[in-house]
């Protein structure tokens, strides 16, 4: 048995184009050296490899708990997609209350959510289907109120899903978009509290631009420099405001940044800002999004998991523990989540030996203003638990991410280049005290910031694949100024999944994978 780290370089996918590249025009010396001197591969991070539609981009959700797991696990979009295809969503009892709930109040229903085809923290399709729930049961009183996206979509494509929502309202006779707000706005989830009340004072004021129709909404915002994710508050000719007695559908899957909005509408407590709370309000979301907060959930876990076809039972984490091993979890607020909840495959309290450490994120508008984030914090609690010897360490460095969203291309470069920095410190310590170090990335983003067939700024999730390096047979890392292994990385065809890193892990810890673990170790294939 041997110790083993497994950093993961948080939106650091690998591609052959050097436009828009921030990894291959970034000064990495580490990376440098580990991908020409250790064994290398790549490994798929998108799409059905990681249990989403087909071409669909990664995220961190998914990643994280494909590499915690051990499989492929299908995620929340394709679910509650085929629930829909199959109609066994409009069956759901918590729907079928929400309808009953505006039936005997006579009240409107409102459907709130992120109107692209992202797919990330819900889509459009399901906007559209709350729209086919209304018109099934003869709903007539329905307003949709949209969070433009433009962060994983591209940046100005809003005219094209507003027709898309539009062309559903007229074709099933029912429904208006009546509000439009960037994301920047409604789905903040690092308490700015003055970004969630604009959207708030938005959906249950009207407090915003007023405008006649979409298009002329959007034109006047673009006209300002507003993309997509920035769009200021717009209020369309014939929309109502949220009030007693209605009903809100949450579309939105993804939790995160989804819980302030959430919580303003139903904490009787909230003390985010001041507002005027709605009484006698029915909130549906699509899940539960934090145990505290007062909504009505359509899917639940046992729903989203279903043991007979996607069973999440042992992943890594319970395993180490099961065999009496102890274990560390390391990142900032950003990505804290990630490296413990869906690492762990939805398991909220740790395992028995597993010590979770958490660095704050900075407070900033963007984090192109500061791209090497807290970074430094991250690399001190490391070097301490290195002197503890845990016998598995989780790390994640979230600057590539994180920074990439900004769009800002010399920020991410720096950002890239902070990372490359910190793991050559990490890597030299856990090597002197004889880890195996594993290096990889959840999904793609900082390699491809513009987009190649437009040229515009891309600020999305890529479909790229990730480096896989395994550092074992190496003393130290040196420092390499030429980039040659990278550039030889970028021509490989990746050879694996992320849901084999887990049972690569398990075979330097000794241990044997469990049967739900589908991957496949890699160790001794690269």
């Amino acid at each position: 048995m041997k110790k083993t780290v497994l950093i993961i370089l948080d939106g650091l996918g690998i591609s052959p184009d050097k436009i828009g590249n921030a990894l291959l025009n970034a000064k990495t010396p580490g990376l440098n050296f580990l991908t020409k001197n250790c064994p290398t591969t790549l490994l798929q991070a998108s799409g059905e490899a990681v249990g989403l539609p087909w071409g669909e981009m990664g995220n961190s959700e998914v990643g994280h708990t494909n590499l915690g797991t051990g499989r492929v696990v299908l995620q929340d979009y394709p679910l509650i997609s085929k629930s829909i295809e199959n109609n066994s969503f409009y069956e759901k009892s918590v729907l079928k209350e929400m309808v009953n709930f505006v039936k005997k109040n006579k009240s409107n229903l409102h459907i709130l959510g992120i109107g692209s085809d992202g797919g990330v923290h819900g889509h459009i399709d399901h906007i559209i289907a709350g729209l086919e729930l209304a018109k099934r049961n003869d709903l007539k009183n329905v307003f949709v109120h949209i969070f433009s996206d433009g962060r994983d979509s591209s940046p100005k494509v809003l005219k094209k899903f507003l027709d898309k929502i539009n062309n559903a309202c007229q074709t099933l006779g029912v429904g208006k978009i009546a509000t439009v707000v960037g994301r920047y706005y409604a789905m903040d989830r690092d308490k700015n509290w003055d970004r969630t009340k604009i959207a708030y004072d938005l959906i249950t004021q009207l407090v915003g631009n007023k405008y006649p129709d979409y298009l002329t909404a959007i034109d006047n915002q673009y006209r300002k420099r507003k993309s997509d994710e920035f769009l200021e508050s717009c209020v369309l000719e014939g929309a109502e405001a949220v009030k007693n007695n209605d009903a809100l559908f949450i579309t939105n899957f993804r939790c995160d940044r989804i819980i302030q909005l959430a919580k303003a509408f139903t904490d009787d407590n909230f003390i985010g800002f001041k507002r005027t709370k709605i009484p006698n309000l029915y909130v549906a979301g699509m899940v539960l999004y934090q145990e505290k907060i007062k909504i009505n959930p359509i899917f639940s876990p046992i729903d989203l998991n279903n043991p007979a076809i996607n069973p999440l039972t042992n992943p890594l984490g319970k395993i180490i523990s099961e065999h009496r091993l102890t274990q560390a979890r390391i990142s900032e607020t950003e990505k804290f989540a990630h490296v413990t909840y869906f690492f762990n495959a939805g398991e909220k309290p740790p395992f028995r030996g597993e010590k979770q450490i958490l660095v704050p994120s900075l407070k900033v508008s963007s984090y192109d203003k500061k791209p090497d984030m807290s970074i430094a914090g991250v690399v001190t609690k490391i070097l301490a638990e290195v002197a503890s010897e845990k016998d598995f360490v989780l790390i994640n460095f979230a600057n590539p991410d994180m920074v990439g969203h900004s769009g800002n291309l010399s920020a991410t470069i720096q950002a890239v280049e902070c990372v490359d920095s910190a793991l050559i410190k990490v890597v030299n310590a856990m090597l002197a005290k004889d880890y195996f170090v594993i290096i990889t990335a959840d999904h793609g983003n900082c390699e491809e910031m513009i987009n190649a067939k437009t040229g515009e700024i891309n600020k999305e999730h890529s479909v790229s694949p990730v480096p896989l390096i395994l550092v074992d047979q190496i003393k130290h890392i040196e420092l390499e100024n030429s980039n040659s292994g990278l550039i030889k990385l970028t021509n490989r065809q990746p050879i694996g999944l992320l849901a084999d890193v887990a049972p690569t892990i398990l075979e330097i810890l000794e241990i044997n994978k469990p049967v739900e673990m589908t991957g496949q170790s890699l160790k001794g294939m690269i």
